[in-house]
């Protein structure tokens, strides 16, 4: 800078350029796809996102491609964040439709033995096993409601409340309380559509009439009823 009369100074104008701006995802369009078995499908897609400073940058996507996603529609929500810390989100949806309808069949074999009835204590044990129709595409206990009638008792496992065991061929169980009735089951695979079921409760007495006492079991669209003569403590 210059006076006029020969007398100059100078400064100093520090000019700071700011990244305020945030990626740019480039996100697929909403997906549709057929499950491919009982667990749903497996999904893959791609997600990217550009950034005016950085350039590409990686997005982060929840759930991730490649997730089994279920039955249903599932939001997939992503996030891509530049070296600025400016974050950009957005999503899509996943919908993945059952093409397997509901099997809906009788047990092929359906047995109890032994079904004991402590009138005294008001408890219940039984020991059994079935074998599913023909036609049926299997059982997921994890999923189904388990529905177990004694007599004139009924007890409703709402689907969801069992828990399968580690292993290809886990046991399934469940045990807590309906109704204030303290119930335990177990569902045992063995192999060829055959099962052993097993339950025991406590508080309850069941009601027995006569030397023949019908048990009904039902998990999910498949069901069975057979008659047993109990034994009967009192």
């Amino acid at each position: 800078m210059d006076d006029g009369r020969g007398g100059t100074a100078t400064d100093t104008v520090v000019v700071r350029v700011v990244d305020t701006t945030p990626p740019v995802l480039n996100l697929p369009a909403d997906i549709s796809t057929d499950a491919t078995d009982a667990s749903g499908a497996v999904v893959t897609f791609t997600a990217s996102a550009t950034d005016l400073v950085d350039g590409a940058v990686t997005p982060n996507c929840t759930p991730a491609s490649g997730t089994t996603f279920p039955t249903g529609t599932t939001t997939v929500s992503c996030t891509a964040t530049d070296k600025a810390e400016n974050t950009a989100s957005g999503s899509f949806k996943v919908t993945v439709v059952g093409t397997t309808p509901p099997s809906t069949s009788a047990f092929s074999a359906f047995s109890v033995n032994p079904l004991r009835i402590n009138q005294r204590l008001k408890t219940f044990f039984l020991l059994s096993s079935f074998t599913l129709g023909s036609g049926n595409n299997g059982i997921d206990p994890t999923k189904e409601p388990v529905a177990l009638t004694i007599a004139g008792f009924t007890a409703t496992i709402p689907a969801g409340s069992f828990r399968k065991g580690s292993g290809p061929f886990g046991m399934y169980a469940f045990a807590g309380k309906i109704d204030g009735v303290s119930i335990e089951m177990l569902i045992t695979p063995l192999g060829n559509k055959r099962f052993g079921f097993q339950a025991a409760a406590y508080g309850v007495n069941p009601s027995v009439a006569n030397n023949s006492v019908t048990v009904g079991l039902a998990i999910g669209n498949d069901s069975g009823t057979t008659s047993v003569k109990p034994v009967i403590i009192k």
